[in-house]
């Protein structure tokens, strides 16, 4: 909130805004189960929508960026999700549908940023004998607006082959996250007068063995969690 300048780099400079009003949010969900199908709708308004705007600092080599006001941004989204065991493979399927409604000026013309995101999941585990496990994690985003920044398609594909002894004390998995390296993060953005693009790339591609031994061992269940849930989620 501070209007103060801080200093980022010899070409960019961020400036708070005290003037910022808060956002306010009315949302609306529909969320149905019916045996192994699940189906979500929901509708987003947010009054006073806060975004990153860039201004220029009469100094054609500088860079402001600061917070500003929006009148409006609306979402729906749709999702479905199947999840059904048949025998010795346990797949589970999400498809989704994130629809933005947002508009904002650039050199002076209104720009519409509509473009939908389309997502798709695949997560699989199959039980073999001999207390063998594989499981694998497909995720592909087609990109699309997040407020006006356009994001280009990203994926990832991740592979664990896991193996238990004495009764699941002992366990040894092998995993690779990332396999394709598909999770960069490349994002346009055309607001006020500046046309930006940027590629955000964390390398989060990896591979791993691991050897887990329990000293209290439990009936457990492999619950397929992603580790890069909390990027996608930020997306």
């Amino acid at each position: 909130m501070s209007n103060s300048n801080y200093y980022m780099n010899e070409y960019m400079y961020r400036r708070g805004n005290p003037q910022l009003e808060p956002t306010r949010i009315y949302q609306a969900l529909l969320y149905s189960t019916y045996k192994w199908i699940t189906l979500s709708a929901g509708y987003s308004f947010k009054k006073d929508y806060i975004q990153s705007y860039f201004e220029n600092s009469g100094n054609d080599n500088i860079i402001v960026t600061t917070y500003k006001n929006f009148d409006h941004i609306q979402n729906l989204n749709f999702f479905i999700n199947v999840q059904k065991n048949f025998g010795i493979w346990s797949p589970s399927l999400t498809v989704g549908l994130d629809q933005p409604f947002f508009k904002s000026e650039y050199l002076g013309r209104q720009m519409r940023h509509n473009r939908a995101s389309f997502y798709c999941v695949l997560s699989q585990i199959l039980s073999l004998p001999h207390d063998y496990m594989i499981s694998s994690y497909i995720y592909f985003n087609s990109g699309g607006n997040q407020g006006s920044v356009e994001l280009l398609p990203f994926h990832t594909t991740n592979i664990t082959l896991q193996k238990a002894f004495f009764k699941g004390k002992l366990t040894i998995s092998l995993q690779g996250s990332d396999l394709f390296r598909g999770m960069k993060f490349r994002e346009k953005d055309k607001i006020g007068s500046l046309n930006f693009k940027q590629t955000e790339d964390y390398h989060l591609w990896k591979h791993s063995f691991n050897v887990t031994y329990r000293l209290n061992s439990k009936n457990t269940k492999y619950r397929g969690k992603n580790t890069l849930d909390k990027e996608i989620k930020r997306l």
